[in-house]
């Protein structure tokens, strides 16, 4: 079923039907689909390519989206170089993907208190109160690309 979701999605971006590829997209794992992408179909189909990359990469769960908007971050600046503000584009990308990846980290922050609640607990309330400086720390920062 992989592969033919595979060639279905690939063949939707290609045809400039970025909603379809973009369905068909959600029942492919991440990985998967970034292993499969070609070097010369994203050449000869860049601005289809970025258009979808540019709508995926967003849908891609939280977990995964900065590990995703690195690898196409790589195509931006070899594959689809040649698109008008290319550089840029994918530093917004990956820029979104550390914002997702730090609310992720802020909210497993947040939730530690818990291992150190109970008669049993697993940590000392000190690492909880480290634990939410960091998050201090996190909520001070920037991504943006500009």
């Amino acid at each position: 079923m992989t592969s033919e979701a595979l060639l279905a999605c690939f063949a939707s971006v290609e045809a400039g039907e970025t909603d379809s590829a973009l369905a068909t997209a959600e029942s492919i794992p991440v990985w998967t689909l970034l292993d499969a992408l070609d070097y010369d179909r994203m050449v000869e189909f860049a601005e289809r390519y970025a258009e979808f990359f540019q709508q995926w990469i967003p849908r891609v769960r939280p977990e995964e989206r900065l590990a995703a908007a690195n690898a196409v971050s790589g195509h931006y600046v070899t594959a689809l170089v040649h698109l008008d503000d290319a550089y840029g584009i994918s530093a917004a990308l990956v820029s979104d993907g550390l914002r997702s990846a730090v609310r992720e980290i802020d909210e497993t922050l947040a939730n530690f208190w818990v291992f150190a609640d109970g008669p049993d607990a697993g940590v000392e309330a000190s690492v909880v109160e480290r634990f939410v400086e960091y998050r201090k720390v996190l909520a001070a920062m920037d991504f943006s690309p500009h």
